[in-house]
C-alpha cells in the first residue's frame, strides 16, 4: 500500500552564518548606544561656508594638561564631515584635524581643534579671509603623537585645503595674529592645508592695520509684473587710501516678500507680484548686509519728466540762462536716453511772447533764455515730448528779475 507523505514548505528565510549572527549583534549594540547619546547629548555643527547642518555629540578634551581647544566629534556616517573641514559650533569656528575609521558602518568621529587666527590676503581683485589654527598642537587623546612641526620657517598654520586657500602660494604675503607673513611651503595631507611662514622684516613690516569693508546695493526700479532684472552688489574692500572691488566675495541674496520678487543664488530678481519687497545682500565672508526696497507696479507706462537745476524752475530776464534736462523711462522703469526730446513753450501771458527763447539744444539738454524786457514774476510753461507723442510732461517756470538770486 501506498503511503502519502505531506511535505513542510520550504522557509523563505535566509539562513545567516554563524560570522553574520556573531556581527550583528554588535552592530545593532552599537547602533542603539549611538542612537542614544544623539539623542541625550545632540547639537548641531554648520559648515562654515554653506552653513549646512550636521547633527554630532561632543567629547570634551580630557587631558589636563591642555586648553579646552581640543575636542572629540561623534558623528553619523551620511553625514558630509570630513579631514579639513571648517566647522561652526556654539560661536566658534573648528577644524576637523581627521576622520577616524568608521565603527561598524554606524558612526564615525574626528579630532578637532578651536581656530584661533585669521588669515587675510588680497592680491588682484581677490580676497582670502579664512579661520586657522596655530600653534604647537599635541593630541589631547594620546595616540597620534605631535601633529605639528615647526620647519623651514617661523610659524605653521592649519586651515582647510579649499578653494579659498588655494590662493595661498608660496611666496604669498599674508596677515595673521597681528603680523604679516610670507608662504615658504605649503603641504596638503588628507584635506588640511599646511602652511609654513616666516615673520616679513623690514619698515612697517609689523605694523598691520586691518581692511574695513563697504558694501553697495544697486536695484533701480521700480519694475513692472513679470520682467526680470539682474541686481547689483558691489563688494569693497578699503586699505588706507587704496579701495578695491572683491572679485571673488560670496553674496547671498534674500527677499523679504516672495510673493512680490524672488531672488535667485546669482542676484537674478524676477518680479511675479504687485507690491514692495526689502532686498537684503550679505557678504557672507564678512557678515555685511546691505538692505533696499523694490517696487513693483501692476502696470507701467512710459514715463518723463523734467529736470532743473536749484530748488525752484526759473528764468532771468534780462540775457539769463537756465539749463534743463529731459529724461525718458520705459515701462519697466529703465532710463531711454536713445529718445529725441521734443520741447514747445506755452505763454500764458502776452507779453510773454518773443521774451522766452530756445536759446540751445543739445541731447537732453536744453538751455532757456530770459529776454530783455520778459515780464518779471510771470509763469509760462515749458513742454517735453517725443516724436511719437508716446511720452509727456509739463514744467510750469517763473521769470525772475534780472537782479534776483537764482532759487
Amino acid at each position: 500500500m501506498e503511503t502519502t507523505v505531506a511535505l513542510r514548505p520550504c522557509s523563505t528565510r535566509t539562513k545567516k552564518s554563524g560570522h553574520e549572527r556573531m556581527n550583528e549583534k554588535p552592530y545593532n549594540l552599537l547602533d542603539s548606544i549611538f542612537n542614544k547619546f544623539m539623542i541625550r547629548e545632540k547639537e548641531m555643527v554648520l559648515d562654515y561656508w554653506t552653513h549646512e547642518r550636521y547633527p554630532v555629540f561632543f567629547r570634551e578634551n580630557e587631558t589636563k594638561n591642555q586648553t579646552n581647544d581640543f575636542s572629540r566629534i561623534y558623528y553619523s556616517i551620511d553625514q558630509s564631515i570630513h579631514e579639513g573641514s571648517l566647522l561652526l559650533s556654539r560661536n566658534k569656528v573648528y577644524l576637523a584635524l581627521n576622520q577616524q575609521a568608521v565603527e561598524n558602518n554606524v558612526f564615525a568621529h574626528a579630532d578637532i581643534v578651536r581656530c584661533n587666527t585669521m588669515i587675510n590676503m588680497f592680491d588682484n581683485g581677490f580676497e582670502v579671509s579664512i579661520p586657522a589654527y596655530v600653534g604647537t598642537l599635541l593630541s589631547p587623546f594620546g595616540d597620534t603623537g605631535n601633529v605639528i612641526t615647526t620647519t623651514s620657517g617661523d610659524v605653521e598654520i592649519l586651515t582647510q585645503d579649499c578653494k579659498t586657500s588655494a590662493f595661498i602660494k608660496k611666496s604669498a604675503i599674508f596677515t595673521a595674529m597681528g603680523s604679516r607673513f610670507s608662504v615658504t611651503n605649503r603641504i596638503i595631507t588628507d584635506g588640511v592645508l599646511h602652511i609654513y611662514a616666516k615673520t616679513e622684516q623690514g619698515a612697517g613690516a609689523d605694523i598691520v592695520v586691518p581692511p574695513t569693508y563697504e558694501l553697495e546695493l544697486n536695484l533701480n526700479g521700480p519694475y513692472a509684473i513679470d520682467s526680470s532684472a539682474q541686481l547689483e552688489a558691489i563688494p569693497r574692500r578699503i586699505d588706507g587710501e587704496q579701495s578695491a572691488v572683491v572679485k571673488n566675495a560670496t553674496i547671498i541674496w534674500e527677499s523679504s516678500n516672495p510673493d512680490v520678487v524672488t531672488i535667485s543664488e546669482t542676484g537674478e530678481a524676477s518680479f511675479i507680484g504687485e507690491g514692495e519687497a526689502e532686498i537684503v545682500a550679505i557678504w557672507r565672508e564678512h557678515n555685511i548686509a546691505q538692505t533696499g526696497l523694490i517696487q513693483v507696479l501692476a502696470e507701467t507706462t512710459p514715463q518723463c519728466y523734467i529736470e532743473y537745476l536749484g530748488t525752484a524752475p526759473v528764468v532771468k530776464e534780462g540775457g539769463g540762462r537756465r539749463d534743463f534736462f529731459a529724461h525718458f523711462y520705459d515701462a519697466a522703469g529703465n532710463e531711454d536716453t536713445t529718445i529725441v526730446p521734443v520741447w514747445s513753450l506755452e505763454f500764458l501771458d502776452p507779453r510773454q511772447n518773443g521774451k522766452v527763447t530756445i536759446y540751445a539744444q543739445n541731447g537732453m539738454r536744453l538751455t532757456l533764455r530770459g529776454e530783455t524786457g520778459a515780464p518779471v514774476y510771470t509763469i509760462f510753461n515749458l513742454w517735453l515730448t517725443d516724436s511719437t507723442g508716446t511720452y509727456s510732461a509739463m514744467l510750469p517756470i517763473e521769470i525772475i528779475g534780472f537782479m534776483d538770486a537764482y532759487p
